[in-house]
């Protein structure tokens, strides 16, 4: 397991457009089990952070493949704060600093978090992911 914690940020709104779009959409259902909220939820944390958990998901995570224009990503499953999420690392990134999370919730609201609050994030290895998506794991904390 690895963990790391940083705080929680507004983001710029790029996210709530590309997990709209059907393209990206299908393809988080596909990998995650469930549709995405429609944004992302954004976690500020030490540049060198964020590199060591992007290999992490470059070594053992899912793909989103580039489609004509639109670029590809990298998901990753976790916990925020013991809420199932995933950590997606989109080619195209605007922030070196932030770390990006999906899930089938309102992250925000679900954690009720408010901006400057600390989030833990977890992430679990490759052999956890069929608990994962069955949803035995919800917690993340077991």
């Amino acid at each position: 397991m690895y963990e790391v914690i940083g705080e929680y940020v507004r983001g710029l709104g790029e996210g709530r457009k590309y997990v709209s779009m059907p393209y990206y959409r299908e393809e988080m259902r596909r990998i995650t089990g469930e549709y995405p909220y429609p944004g992302t939820f954004n976690v500020r944390v030490e540049e060198e952070e964020r590199q060591a958990l992007l290999r992490i998901a470059e070594s053992h995570g899912h793909r989103i493949e580039p489609r004509g224009e639109l670029g590809g990503a990298w998901l990753y499953p976790c916990t925020a704060n013991g809420v199932r999420a995933w950590l997606v690392f989109p080619d195209l990134a605007e922030h070196r600093d932030h770390l990006e999370l999906i899930s089938g919730l309102e992250l925000r609201r679900a954690l009720g978090v408010l901006p400057g609050d600390p989030v833990k994030i977890r992430l679990w290895g490759p052999k956890s992911w069929r608990i994962w998506r069955s949803g035995c794991a919800r917690s993340g904390e077991r």
